[in-house]
């Protein structure tokens, strides 16, 4: 295997081969280290495709002994793990036990893909065409019946590693064209043709795009799209005769092509910024900008910039660059998909141009799982809830791995009544990322009210997760709804001002207006925006709320001017009604309840809504003097999961002002009682303080 794929000085210390029969062997002696159990070789097998990633033991139970019973699993996962003591122990060993994970190290080893992908990127097309497999070969091609949940898994990668395989034979194709290496450009074709048979050969009438998309920004299960892309960049080139017969290369018919370099040098960022890796974004921004020094009306770079500026907490001067950007590309390519998709984040989504923009891009573009994943932000902000899960799943189908798709998908299927499904996604995450599945996982809980859950598992995440502040954060906010408020106020590290909120004193007089601001682009503020509303209105002190209200301040005014977003238009815009009811303005109080209404039936004719909504609408109605519509909706949210759970202590439905009217009615309160001893129920399950 060393001698016909791996050679040379940077050869890594262990060679795996994922396609034909799995094999693994010391890259400097040539020596087999295939274990003797199939056990573990599928356990190394779904590891070699997971490199660098923490797989969690569980997860490793689950696939490769999905039928034992816990305890017998753990003893054979140990059995298994110490079979491969070998790769586990010295000052190189690929292989890292952890207590509660496993993980192959992305530094020693090195898999028959990765070499595939670094001969295509060097352009080293005649040992890739030697290296590639056979058209019928399969990955993994010997750990069939291995276990139900590893062949389960099994039967979707090989799905996925083979359009990773077409799109690297396709990139190199098309890059084979580019370099005028006629022969390896045809070889590489004849073999995509073999490995995509379906694609066959595309017209040569579909002119070449200026640039493949980057190879390391799309996600692998993207690649279909990739390949008749190459193809016919292939083919056109051929049939429109890039070489005359003299040699030379002709000029280009349409629009340039962007410097190879400024191309590389968007491919590497826009990695960075799909996977939202925040140290990294001042890099990515770095590398967008020399980018644009070599070609400065490069689409895709000038959107990058405009995205990367928007994702790192802009001031309003580095804001109002992203816009200028994001609106030039567009300018110069309206039909560029990640031009309008950027242009309507950089927009922040709400106003009725972000939500043009990002919509165009998702008519553009049905395939990229970041423009998916907008959209969903722009149909919960119109309150189409159906449409926002339609595009979570779609982001998640595309790309099952990516967090920003998996994690919003499995919380939204959760709230809108499909546990199985919200579980799925929930799976596919805890598989790639454990920072993000833990914030899945937390969401849900969350979610269901498990406050000792949470704080079991979130004590148990400390040792996994490089961020203790995020863990704090977490925790903090469990003990505090348990009533921990000491301990909960040294984890959240809250501001004076938040921390009235949080502990429910409410915020100081003059202290509303500045919290409303500071929610336009802090998260920590714009989470206890309702819950400062409410404790105003509840402690008589509707005219700050009013004065807000009057003065248009951030969402107050969007709720006054009839542009504010579904959920503030309900929730929000239902505090600023009972506000102004308390100060005698009945008229307005009631056209604001009138819109509130109105958002939740229109939410409710897209079909389902999500189980906190049933909550918001018992509060709108019950302010109406709907009385038995509020109960029955109140009734329909506890039913279907929903929990009471401001951040603040030990709530109580009763503190709610809008269900003042509610608070004699027996029904009521069966309701709150049912909370209460939920509530009860997770501080005894949580035991004494563990802090």
């Amino acid at each position: 295997m060393a001698s016909r794929l791996w050679a040379g000085d940077a050869a890594p210390r262990t060679l795996i081969r994922c396609w034909g029969e799995f094999a693994i062997e010391n890259a400097a002696t040539g020596a087999d280290l295939r274990p003797r159990g199939r056990k573990a070789r599928a356990l190394l097998a779904y590891l070699a495709l997971h490199p660098g990633k923490a797989v969690g033991r569980e997860r490793l139970m689950g696939l490769l002994w999905g039928e034992r019973a816990e305890e017998q699993a753990r003893g054979s996962l140990r059995q298994t793990l110490f079979e491969l003591r070998d790769l586990s122990h010295g000052d190189h060993a690929p292989l890292h036990v952890g207590r509660e994970a496993v993980e192959l190290d992305v530094e020693g080893i090195e898999t028959d893909v990765d070499r595939w992908r670094m001969l295509a990127a060097e352009r080293h097309f005649e040992d890739l065409l030697a290296a590639l497999p056979d058209a019928d070969d399969l990955l993994f091609a010997n750990l069939d019946g291995v276990d139900a949940g590893f062949d389960e898994w099994l039967q979707v990668e090989r799905t996925r590693q083979r359009e990773v395989l077409i799109a690297i034979v396709a990139d190199a194709s098309a890059a084979a064209v580019a370099a005028g290496q006629t022969r390896s450009a045809r070889a590489l074709h004849a073999r995509l043709v073999e490995f995509n048979p379906e694609e066959g050969t595309p017209a040569p009438a579909a002119p070449p795009p200026d640039r493949a998309p980057p190879s390391a920004a799309v996600p692998q299960s993207r690649r279909r799209f990739i390949a008749p892309i190459a193809a016919g960049l292939f083919v056109s080139a051929l049939a429109g005769a890039v070489w005359l017969e003299n040699g030379k290369p002709a000029p280009p018919a349409s629009s340039p092509t962007p410097a190879r370099e400024a191309g590389d040098l968007y491919e590497n960022a826009q990695a960075i910024i799909y996977h939202r890796n925040g140290p990294q974004l001042p890099v990515a921004e770095k590398l967008l900008r020399r980018a644009l020094t070599l070609d400065p009306n490069y689409v895709p770079a000038i959107a990058g910039l405009a995205a990367v500026i928007e994702m790192s907490d802009p001031t309003q001067d580095r804001h109002q660059e992203a816009e200028r950007l994001a609106r030039r590309a567009v300018q110069l390519d309206p039909n560029n998909a990640r031009a309008n998709g950027v242009l309507g984040m950089v927009l922040r989504f709400e106003s009725d141009d972000a939500r043009a923009a990002i919509k165009r891009a998702a008519s553009l573009d049905g395939s990229d799982p970041e423009i998916q994943f907008w959209l969903s932000n722009v149909l919960g902000i119109e309150g189409d809830y159906v449409g926002r899960l339609q595009a979570l799943r779609r982001a998640a189908a595309i790309d099952p791995y990516w967090h920003r798709a998996s994690g919003p998908a499995s919380l939204a299927s959760w709230e809108m009544g499909y546990p199985e499904e919200a579980e799925r996604h929930a799976a596919r995450l805890r598989e790639a990322d454990l920072s993000e599945s833990f914030l899945c996982d937390y969401s849900i809980d969350w979610a269901k009210g498990d406050y000792s859950e949470v704080v079991r598992d979130t004590l148990a995440a400390r040792d996994r997760l490089a961020s203790s502040g995020l863990v704090d954060l977490k925790l903090g906010m469990a003990l505090l709804v348990l009533g921990h408020e000491q301990p909960a106020r040294l984890l959240l590290r809250l501001s004076p001002a938040l921390w009235r909120v949080a502990s429910d004193a409410g915020p100081a007089p003059g202290e509303l207006e500045p919290l409303l601001i500071a929610g336009e682009t802090e998260g920590r503020a714009d989470f206890f925006v309702p819950t400062a509303l409410r404790q105003l209105v509840r402690d008589g002190r509707a005219d700050e709320v009013v004065a807000a209200y009057d003065r248009r301040v951030a969402r107050l005014g969007r709720i006054a001017s009839g542009t504010a977003a579904n959920s503030e238009l309900i929730d929000e815009g239902l505090q600023v009604a009972l506000a102004l009811r308390a100060q005698k303005r009945e008229a307005e109080a009631a056209r604001l309840l009138a819109q509130a209404d109105a958002a939740i039936r229109k939410s409710m004719a897209y079909g389902r809504i999500p189980n906190w909504m049933y909550a918001s609408a018992a509060g709108v109605w019950a302010a109406q003097g709907r009385h038995e519509d509020a109960l029955g909706a109140l009734k329909t949210a506890l039913d279907s999961g929903w929990h009471y759970s401001p951040m603040t202590p030990h709530p109580d439905m009763r503190d709610i002002p809008s269900f003042a009217s509610l608070r004699d009615d027996p029904r009521f309160e069966q309701m709150r009682r049912h909370e209460l001893d939920h509530l009860a129920r997770e501080q005894r399950e949580t035991g004494p303080v563990p802090v």
